[in-house]
């Protein structure tokens, strides 16, 4: 067994990569954190300052079909791409103005579903954010 640190609140969503390669770790902190999935060494660390203030944290995490992005959540309702290796913000997709439950990359990586708190989903095409 092995315990992983670094995360500075509850932890709310851990996600494994498709390829098995790395683990990702989101907290209330509003920080995700890749870890290495065989040696669990840190490998990068993001904070969303968009989620960072006002009790907004990160609730969901998932990973795309081919490792390359992740997809975060928050109670504010921000739904934001990011890049995986670099951790730069890719892309900010439409808000949905409730808090988010949870996100998830379809299998082709083209659509991402968003599950809201107000009992709806919201079904983005990523390519054009909408």
């Amino acid at each position: 067994m092995r315990l992983l640190f670094g995360n500075d609140d509850k932890i709310v969503s851990v996600k494994f990569s498709k390829d098995g390669k790395y683990l990702a770790t989101a907290s209330y902190d509003s920080k995700i954190i890749i870890w290495d999935a065989n040696s669990f060494s840190k490998k990068l660390e993001i904070i969303s300052t968009i989620d960072k203030f006002n009790y907004s944290g990160l609730v969901s995490i998932d990973f795309s079909p081919d490792s390359r992005y992740i997809a975060s959540g928050s109670n504010r309702g921000n739904v934001i791409l990011w890049d995986a290796f670099s951790g730069r913000q890719v892309q900010i997709l439409p808000s949905p103005n409730f808090s988010v439950y949870n996100v998830e990359f379809s299998p082709n990586g083209k659509y991402l579903a968003v599950s809201l708190l107000n009992s709806q989903v919201m079904f983005i095409i990523l390519k054009t954010g909408r």
